[in-house]
């Protein structure tokens, strides 16, 4: 689980190129609005679901507000 949301972290901050440069169009103004967003495995610890709703819900595939 930790290995997936720092993944998800690193390919939406980190990564370079026109797929990231797409990702983070579609991610950044969603998690302006809603840093809830982001995914806090780190942080919260493992209770925190981490599926295919969340991974869509951070990189802006999904326009779903609710957590």
């Amino acid at each position: 689980m930790i290995h997936t949301s720092c993944e998800w972290l690193r390919q939406i901050f980190q990564e370079q190129g026109p797929e990231a440069d797409r990702r983070r169009a579609a991610a950044m103004p969603l998690i302006g609005e809603d840093p809830t967003r982001i995914p806090d495995h780190i942080m919260s610890g493992p209770g925190l679901p981490i599926d295919d709703r969340v991974r869509a819900r951070f990189f802006g595939e999904s326009v779903d507000r609710a957590a």
